[in-house]
C-alpha cells in the first residue's frame, strides 16, 4: 500500500480496484499467478488509459473478484461432526 492517496476514507478499507503490486501485497498472491487469473477471466481487471494517445495504461484489478476467487477455491473446513458422519 505504497500510495495511500487512493485509499480515501477509513484507514483499514480495501479499495474496490487496485494496481497489480497492491493486489499482490493485499492477498499474498504471486504476480505471475495474478496475471494468469486475469488472462483466464477468473479475476476482473481493466486498463485505464491516461490519455487516448497512449498505447499502454494502468491495469486495475477488482479486489472483490480476487476475494471471490480465493473464497471459491479454498476447501471448506467441515465441522468435526460432519467428518465423523461422512466416515
Amino acid at each position: 500500500m505504497d500510495n495511500p492517496s487512493i485509499y480515501r476514507g477509513a484507514v483499514n478499507t480495501v479499495p474496490e480496484w487496485a494496481r497489480v503490486p497492491e493486489i499482490v501485497k493485499l492477498f499474498s498472491i504471486g504476480r505471475s499467478s495474478l496475471y494468469s487469473l486475469i488472462k483466464t477471466g477468473a479475476v476482473a481487471s481493466r486498463i485505464v488509459k491516461t490519455s487516448k494517445h497512449h498505447v499502454s495504461g494502468i491495469r486495475l484489478v477488482s479486489t472483490d473478484s480476487v476475494r471471490a476467487f480465493i473464497e471459491s477455491s479454498a476447501p471448506e473446513a467441515a465441522a468435526p461432526e460432519e467428518q465423523k458422519a461422512a466416515a
